[in-house]
């Protein structure tokens, strides 16, 4: 069986959430009589170990809801090797085992953090504030990062309070503390099946019983959201890492690649069969599909499943100006200053942004996480990106005295260098003022 944690915490009742400062910014909309165009919230709920036939064996009145009213696809495929931590992985940087670099299914420290931006980070560079994640297996923090605005709990399966069901309570509860009800994404893994494949045997009837308790808890999470008012703002979309056979999983059997895909909500077209193939990888461009997020860049293989949507056409939400959270105060020179940075999550240093009132040069080299950069805010500046592999250098300049030759030296930069894409990312206020921004 693979490894859990169970974390106590001496509260009154246990969250097993990882809570990240990522939900969505600007995202609300006023919600006429016509249908939303794109959803307020997104719900990725992994079910760790579930197989597609399982579902026409077991009774599962909630997923066959979410069918009827969405779009779906008994067909699709999860990754190699079909386990849970690279399957996690892919699932959130939208890329193969291969480009991630997440092999390994065992929690192991020394092994650091995916090198790729995930979801949430790619979600929290165009715009988002709020988002957790509900992890029921500590390997994959090898994949959500810690940071300072992270609450972290992971729970074990063998715990009561870690069943599907409290799971489903917790992320309703969090969407009301937490997240202070504004918008956001939510990624869920429920470990329940899995456990009881590896113990009983994939397609025995306890497997068949953990199925039909796990819909009964995505059920109470729905209904959470109902009760709430947001069921018909938010995008619920349940798919596995892995099927299994006899009492494993890992290997290229049909039996442990297929697995099931399912979408329904806002813009989703209802009791919708999807033709097209679908990889586990999807889904990360999906989930910026169903936001409305469509004007954002990344270096992924994730492909947005469109067929699903009403509008093919990629309805579009209303975006916060992206960009660089501390404020570049008015001493900076006129030169060009230029912000190096790697764009990974597990470098195991804390990001930090220094104080550059009098002095720059501690800019230059920093090393911070893509997320860390996209929840930036430059005031008075213009950013251009460049981009090099996993690369990114970022230049600020000051609108007043750009006469172009900041841009110059950058585009001959990056000629020398080779292979690299000037952008720019973002453009924020053109006047310059000495007054400190307001909070």
């Amino acid at each position: 069986m693979e490894g859990c944690m169970a974390v106590r915490i001496p509260t009154q009742w246990l969250l097993t959430l990882v809570l990240i400062g990522t939900g969505l910014v600007g995202l609300r909309t006023s919600h006429a009589a016509a249908a939303p165009a794109y959803a307020d919230n997104v719900v990725i709920i992994m079910v760790d170990g579930l197989r597609p036939d399982a579902l026409k064996q077991a009774k599962v009145p909630t997923l066959d809801g979410l069918i009827k009213r969405g779009a779906s696809t008994m067909k699709a495929q999860t990754v190699e090797p079909s386990l849970t931590l690279p399957a996690f992985a892919s699932m959130m940087s939208g890329l193969p085992v291969a480009q991630h670099g997440v092999d390994w299914n065992e929690y192991d420290p020394p092994r650091g953090f995916i090198k790729s931006p995930t979801l949430f980070e790619i979600a929290s560079f165009n715009g988002s504030k709020w988002g957790a994640a509900f992890l029921n297996k500590e390997k994959l923090l090898h994949v959500i990062k810690q940071d300072r605005r992270l609450l972290l709990n992971v729970c074990s399966v063998n715990e009561p309070a870690c069943t599907a069901k409290k799971i489903a309570e917790d992320v309703i509860a969090s969407y009301k503390t937490s997240t202070e009800g504004k918008p956001a994404l939510f990624v869920v893994q429920l470990a329940d099946i899995d456990t009881a494949g590896h113990d009983q045997g994939w397609m025995s009837k306890p497997y068949l019983k953990a199925v039909e308790d796990v819909d009964r808890g995505i059920g109470s999470l729905t209904k959470g959201f109902k009760e709430l008012g947001l069921f018909d703002r938010t995008t619920f979309i349940v798919t596995s890492d892995h099927g299994g056979h006899a009492k494993t999983h890992g290997t290229s059997m049909a039996e442990d690649m297929t697995i099931p895909w399912i979408a329904a909500g806002p813009g989703i077209k209802a009791g919708y069969e999807i033709k097209q193939p679908v990889s586990l990888i999807d889904t990360a461009a999906t989930v910026m599909r169903a936001f409305g997020i469509t004007d954002y860049y990344v270096e992924w293989k994730s492909r947005s499943i469109d067929e699903i949507f009403v509008d093919r056409a990629e309805a579009r939400r209303p975006q916060e100006p992206r960009g660089l959270v501390d404020d570049v105060p008015d001493r900076v020179d006129c030169r060009a200053v230029e912000l190096d940075f790697v764009m990974e999550v597990g470098t195991g240093r804390e990001p930090r942004v220094p104080d550059f009132a009098d002095d720059v040069s501690p800019l230059h080299g920093l090393a911070i996480p893509h997320s860390q950069l996209g929840q930036m805010r430059v005031q008075g500046l213009e950013a251009i990106a460049v981009r090099h592999h996993n690369h990114v250098a970022q230049t600020l300049l000051r609108p007043d005295c750009d006469d172009g030759a900041g841009r110059r030296r950058l585009d001959r930069r990056a000629h020398r260098r080779g292979n690299i894409q000037p952008a720019v990312h973002h453009v924020l206020s053109r006047e310059w003022g000495h007054a400190a921004p307001e909070s």
